[in-house]
């Protein structure tokens, strides 16, 4: 057998192969990912650009919104190279809205030359660790956290929380714990006043019932430097 005669055995023995192995992954893919992945005839590649391509789109939209409604139009404060890349590949996975509708407001903000929010890679490293109950955790401290809370007002606990969006309580430390991992939530264990706004307490326990949880000095910069206001 010449050389040229091998060399295609060789060619349609890797061929095989190779299709083999497409199958299966294809198969496995499809056993993980569902229905959706399948209508993509199980091309991986076609699958995540889709993906990337449908969740980016959405942040489009959320950010032109968000340019609309202040009357910014061309004029807008351009984000530096070097977020570039991260930008797009976090924004890209990201499919819950409330999540995305905060990186849009950190975009919206970062390129509106009135207000000139500076993207900053701690931010970006946040939202990226997000879950969907860690966004409305923290939107819901937002919310506490800008009332001046007298004394006889309950704590905020894990309780209290799990009670206010119908979460089994292990969610919850779950999310308070990411929450605290990522440095935007602090236990300060008593209520907040003016006089104590800085106090902390370090010892961070999901579970004590006499925990009250704010949003920490990061969380609170986050927070101001997504808003969609």
């Amino acid at each position: 057998m010449d050389e040229e005669a091998k060399a295609a055995q060789e060619i349609a023995k890797a061929t095989k192969k190779g299709l083999e192995v497409s199958e299966k992954s294809g198969a496995f893919l499809s056993k993980i990912f569902g229905e959706g992945f399948q209508h993509l005839g199980n091309s991986f590649a076609d699958w995540t650009k889709y993906i990337r391509y449908k969740n980016m789109l959405k942040i489009q939209h959320k950010v032109e919104r968000l340019h609309h409604e202040r009357g910014i139009n061309s004029t807008t404060v351009s984000i530096s190279p070097v977020y570039g890349l991260l930008l797009l590949e976090s924004v890209s996975l990201e499919d819950d809205d409330n999540i995305q509708e905060k990186w849009a407001g950190l975009l919206a903000n970062a390129t509106d030359p009135n207000k000139r929010v500076k993207i900053q890679n701690i931010y970006m490293q946040i939202l990226s660790s997000l879950e969907p109950l860690d966004a409305l955790v923290i939107d819901y401290l937002v919310k506490q956290n800008a009332q001046i809370r007298i004394e006889d007002e309950p704590r905020i606990n894990a309780e209290i929380i799990a009670n206010e969006f119908s979460q089994d309580i292990s969610d919850i430390h779950l999310s308070l714990s990411n929450l605290f991992r990522v440095g935007c939530l602090i236990d300060s264990m008593q209520n907040v006043t003016w006089a104590n706004m800085g106090a902390s307490y370090q010892g961070f326990r999901v579970n004590n019932p006499n925990s009250n949880f704010r949003l920490s000095h990061l969380g609170r910069m986050l927070m101001d430097a997504c808003k969609t206001t």
